[in-house]
């Protein structure tokens, strides 16, 4: 399987601080001791994760569990799982459901952690051992048997992140169904504070011989089950709390495991001269390939009505593709392929959620053109700049375009609306179309050819071609019907033909009179046919009103704010995405249309959480900055110059370069106003409700940048008078900002909590006292009032306290954020927590400063739930507490788990000093 390496400068990314973390963390644990336990974890965690004996440890750290003592937690609700670094993380879970047909070989759970309901779980206990699936952005982590020793009666476990390398499609497949009619855009707000309904789709889940081969198939299908099972219960993490969504395998699922090669490629596998693939077609996902899994699907069930999707897992080959809107068409629907290493998870995992998010709707949402990337997007889906940050982008593929190294688990707006018009179309959907495909034994076409449909027989076919066989059925159906070849032929050969009914008319399967060889494949019924099924829950989706409009002047930095409720209490998580569309490189400074800004403003920061994983999360609060503030504090923009620093020729760009370019500042030459996507999630399980609204924020191009220029390092005196310029630049006009406020952090720019002048002229000037502070990270910000732009000086600076001034605490941030805001426009809430100071100064006079309380980010106060978590006066809204399950009927396979030893600091040390060793 080939898999495309992370990009030199992207693997890169804070190798420093990762040579730090990881040194200093091997440290910690040899002066510590083992084991280590998380303050998250129960009392008597550790009894059931222990050091694995040195023989099982391999290159790893790895653990030993007891599977006894894990199933009775997983009965009562609440089990730990280690890090990678090795604390232990206590979770409350229940059984989720991805089998149509209960199996006791199977069971599986979902869940969040105690301490942090943002935390998700997904946890299998099968044939395979104990897996479990930890998801929440920055933290994201696998916990599976080491390799080799699943199902040996001690089994060693290990614990790994989940950055995955990125696995390109090879072109993808758009089916001629698509769309039938070009609707209008639908409501984004449709679904805004309505009941949530869980889609529910029946999956027909194919695999081929290596699949087989690579789970350690022993003949009887139940590795292959289980693998499929645990793929589906950790996809369904991201599609029920992003879509509402949920697959099940159907209860034939065995019966879609081609686990040799007789039954995958035989001459005969599929019915008489049909095999069901050809060898290529095995080799890699292509257009061929998802073109005949409905052949295998139909061949093996013998009931189309038995499954909703269809797709196809390869066991090898590292790539996938998909039919785009595939779901929403009863010939189409099977239109989908996974290539990726089964005992791979993350890979397998993203690839699987990328290819059926194309069979949703789905096209690409990157806007690059560089590289792989080339041809492989749609100019209206291109909404986000390079290639992409969500789970439909393409982000380390597009060479100098790659704007992270991995997909982040979300769905971005333009996804979900191309997916809710094909799933769930603001229009009727019109009915299927009877598709059947016989295929006749050898001889058949030399004698007349009679067809029986139902309890009538057509008369004799002698001259046996498309046009005399629609004609015979049509006599006997009473409408007309058309014929064609097998495998997309345009016209019947001697292997038989296709016969395509009326549209809403469910025709009887076509049995070939004199033939008893002869086979019949009904690909899909005629009739009323919708994708999946949708069942009531206790969900009610949340509100978000978003920015109100405004204009700012060009190259200023700017927030969006946005106000959300819920009904049932649960807490939000808010992702603001640009909806301008548009393709083109993104390291080039002449940017006319098309996203400017990247879905988050920075990735997760290496020391953020114990490992890296490269993903992002939503936001706790409403408000997003553009740029990302700590670039803005940097002065890594294009607000000065109009332009980011290019990279030399034929070099690649920089880690910094990439992100001035992923969050550029629209210049007088972008035609369009700026248009902002705002989702409020809750997170909820199994049936996540979305709220959506649009804001717009227009130019100004006559004016801008705004920019403040005094204070650009020095030292001032607590209690001295001082000056704050900065360049108007035509900004002080009534639709801009006729007046400015000027705030204070003291802490590099993590916070900004002292109001220095509350409301000022715009004009370039203002006199002001310095606070009784002591510093030397003072950072100075000055916002319009009654808009949303702003700016801040250049570089930290030092103010000296007076005689006898208190020493402040200064509290230092690696990735500052804000805690107080430019004033918002009338009409809407106040950004952030903090408390707007009192008193406006007069017109001239030198205001005193004001201290203003500052909250931590995300803290809602006592009482209220975080994103996810059990709504008041519930036990778990989110996690119902399960049902205690009886003695497990699995056998014990000395599930692993991981407490990380001696061993584990030597492995840090070692790879400290392997990166450090590396150019």
């Amino acid at each position: 399987m080939t898999h495309v390496p992370a990009r030199s400068h992207l693997s890169a990314l804070r190798r420093g601080a990762l040579c730090a973390a990881l040194f200093f963390g091997a440290l910690a644990l040899l002066l510590a001791g083992l084991p280590v336990r998380s303050s998250a974890a129960p009392a008597d965690a550790d009894r059931l994760w222990q050091p694995a004996p040195a023989t099982q440890r391999r290159a790893d750290p790895a653990w030993r569990l007891d599977l006894p003592a894990m199933r009775a937690d997983l009965a009562a609700g609440e089990v730990t799982v280690p890090r990678p670094d090795g604390t232990l993380v206590a979770f409350r879970v229940a059984p989720s459901q991805v089998l149509e047909r209960p199996d006791p070989r199977i069971a599986t759970y979902a869940g969040r952690a105690v301490d942090d309901p943002r935390v998700r779980i997904r946890i299998s206990e099968t044939v395979l051992g104990f897996s479990a699936y930890v998801n929440s952005g920055g933290q994201f982590w696998y916990v599976n048997p080491a390799p080799g020793s699943a199902g040996e009666p001690a089994a060693a476990y290990r614990s790994a992140t989940g950055a995955a390398p990125e696995i390109p499609e090879a072109g993808r497949a758009v089916t001629a169904e698509r769309m039938l009619r070009d609707p209008a855009p639908a409501d984004p707000t449709r679904y805004n504070g309505k009941p949530v309904g869980l889609r529910v789709f029946r999956l027909a889940l194919l695999s081929d011989p290596l699949y087989a081969r690579s789970v350690g198939d022993d003949g009887d299908g139940s590795r292959v089950l289980a693998a499929k099972a645990k793929l589906i219960n950790q996809a369904n993490d991201v599609f029920e709390t992003e879509r509402a969504t949920t697959f099940r395998l159907i209860a034939e699922t065995d019966k879609l495991n081609l686990a040799t090669d007789a039954e995958a490629t035989g001459p005969d596998s599929c019915g008489p001269r049909n095999p069901c693939f050809d060898a290529a077609e095995l080799e890699t996902c292509t257009e061929d390939t998802i073109d005949r899994v409905k052949i295998a699907a139909a061949y093996r069930l013998r009931d189309p009505a038995s499954f909703d999707l269809g797709h196809l897992l390869l066991g090898g080959a590292g790539n996938g593709m998909a039919s785009v809107g595939g779901a929403g068409s009863a010939t189409d629907r099977t239109a989908g392929c996974t290539g990726a290493d089964p005992a791979d998870d993350s890979p397998a995992t993203e690839v699987f959620e990328h290819e059926v998010g194309h069979q949703l709707g789905a096209n690409h949402s990157f806007a690059s053109t560089d590289e792989a990337c080339v041809g492989e997007g749609v100019w209206s889906s291109a909404l986000e700049p390079g290639g992409g940050m969500s789970l439909m982008s393409y982000p380390n593929v597009c060479n100098a375009d790659a704007v992270q190294s991995t997909r982040d688990p979300y769905y971005g707006h333009g996804s979900r609306d191309e997916m809710n018009a094909v799933i769930d179309p603001p229009f009727s959907r019109e009915p299927a179309s009877e598709t059947q495909f016989v295929y006749l034994p050898a001889g058949t076409t030399d004698r007349p050819l009679r067809i029986r449909i139902g309890d009538a027989v057509t008369e004799p076919i002698s001259d046996y071609g498309a046009d005399a066989i629609a004609e015979a059925i049509a006599a006997v159906v009473g409408e007309s019907v058309g014929i064609g070849g097998l495998d997309g032929a345009e016209a019947p050969d001697q292997r038989g033909f296709a016969l395509y009914g009326p549209g809403g008319t469910d025709l009887p399967e076509l049995i070939i009179e004199d033939a008893p060889d002869a086979l019949t494949l009904t690909i899909n019924d005629g009739g009323d046919w919708s994708p999946g099924s949708v069942t009531d829950t206790d969900n009610t989706a949340p509100e978000v009103s978003g920015q109100q409009t405004v204009t700012i002047p060009v190259r200023t930095p700017f927030r969006l704010t946005a106000t959300g409720s819920d009904a049932d209490g649960d807490a939000l998580s808010y992702l603001w995405e640009q909806s301008n569309p548009g393709q083109g490189t993104l390291v080039a400074n002449e940017r006319t249309d098309g996203p400017l800004f990247s879905i988050f403003g920075t990735e997760e920061d290496a020391l953020t959480w114990p490992y890296y994983s490269g993903r992002n999360r939503p936001a706790d609060q409403p408000t997003r900055t553009v740029p990302d503030l700590a670039q803005v504090l940097a002065q890594n923009t294009n607000a000065e110059t109009g332009r980011c620093p290019e990279p030399a020729a034929g070099e690649l760009p920089t880690v910094e370069q990439v992100a001035c370019f992923a969050e550029f500042l629209p210049t007088a030459d972008y035609a369009e106003d700026l248009r902002f996507r705002v989702t409020a999630r809750d997170d909820v399980m199994p049936a996540g409700g979305v709220a959506m609204a649009e804001s717009t924020v227009r130019l100004a191009r006559d004016a801008g940048p705004f920019l403040v220029t005094s204070q650009q390092g020095g030292t001032v005196g607590a209690g001295e008078a001082g000056t704050i310029t900065w360049q108007v630049n035509g900004t002080d006009r009534p639709e801009l900002a006729e007046r400015v406020r000027i705030s204070l952090s003291t802490d590099g720019g993590a916070t900004f909590d002292r109001v220095l002048a509350d409301s000022v002229p715009n004009s370039g000037r203002a006199e002001i006292v310095w606070p009784a502070v002591d510093t030397d990270r003072a950072r100075i910000m000055i916002s319009a009032v009654d808009n949303i732009f702003f700016d801040v000086n250049d570089a930290a600076f030092t103010i000296n306290p007076g005689p006898g001034t208190p020493t402040p605490t200064v509290t230092d941030s690696a990735t500052p954020t804000v805690t107080d805001s430019p004033t918002p426009p009338p009409g809407t809430s106040s950004p952030t927590a903090t408390p707007v100071p009192t008193g406006t100064p007069t017109s001239g006079s030198t205001p005193s400063e004001t201290t203003t309380g500052s909250p931590t980010p995300g803290d809602s106060g006592p009482g209220t739930p975080g994103p996810g978590s059990p709504r008041p006066g519930t036990p778990s809204a989110a996690v119902p507490p399960p049902p205690a399950r009886p003695g497990s009927p699995l056998a014990d396979t000395g599930a692993p788990g991981m407490v990380p030893g001696a061993a584990a600091a030597a492995a840090l040390l070692l790879a400290y000093l392997l990166l450090r060793r590396r150019p």
